[in-house]
């Protein structure tokens, strides 16, 4: 099918829900695309075959499919000429929608490759690691254990982590423990990460901030 000012998409007709879900199923393991719909038999018009009309008995299924540039799905020159004048794109999925299921244990997963990419249910492809990346962890006197845990795990090849927050201004509840202050005593003798901890001295905004910081830390420790 062309589209104008597009690329070309591929529909695929069946009757057969088998035969739907397996071409969905080779089409996404090729890197591919697939979207399925239904199409009604019953108050169609019949269609044309010879001159003669030919009636809709079963409902069918309709799927839409984009290929990798790399892969040529015809091999009938009048088609394979259409579909190379504008090609199949570029596949790619996009959430739609993200919904609460609520606390689950989960598990994450990191396999041994360079990019720690790894291929999950309809093939998608992901990974639970940051490679090459700068990240910042802002506000993290208001992480659980679990979530800081979660956040330096995600640590991928060629990246740093900085972590920054204020242990005076933690808004948990008082019964869960603050992330940035169980870490520093958990990591504070592993290579590779430093704790750096500023006092009323390093702030750089207006000069009475710092006699408010100096009057509050007396307050606590009188």
């Amino acid at each position: 099918v062309r589209q104008v000012g597009r690329t070309c998409r591929i529909h695929y007709s069946t009757t057969s829900a088998r035969l739907r879900d397996d071409v969905i199923f080779l089409v996404r393991s090729l890197g591919g695309i697939a979207y399925s719909r239904s199409r009604v038999a019953a108050g169609r018009v019949p269609g044309r075959a010879r001159g003669r009309d030919v009636r809709h008995v079963s409902d069918s299924y309709i799927l839409d499919i984009r290929l990798p540039e790399s892969l040529q799905p015809f091999r009938l020159s009048r088609k394979l000429e259409r579909y190379q004048q504008t090609g199949g794109g570029h596949p790619a999925r996009y959430m739609e929608s993200i919904e609460r299921i609520g606390e689950h244990e989960a598990v994450c997963i990191r396999v041994d490759a360079p990019n720690s990419l790894y291929v999950t249910d309809d093939f998608i492809v992901t990974h639970n690691t940051l490679n090459d990346s700068y990240i910042i962890l802002d506000e993290a006197q208001n992480t659980t254990s679990e979530q800081m845990k979660m956040f330096l795990t995600r640590l991928g090849f060629d990246s740093k982590a900085v972590i920054t927050g204020d242990i005076t201004q933690i808004d948990l509840p008082t019964d869960r423990v603050s992330g940035l202050i169980q870490v520093q005593g958990i990591l504070a003798n592993i290579p590779g990460i430093q704790f750096v901890t500023f006092s009323g001295q390093d702030v750089v905004r207006h000069e009475l901030v710092q006699e408010i910081i100096k009057a509050y830390e007396q307050n606590n420790h009188p």
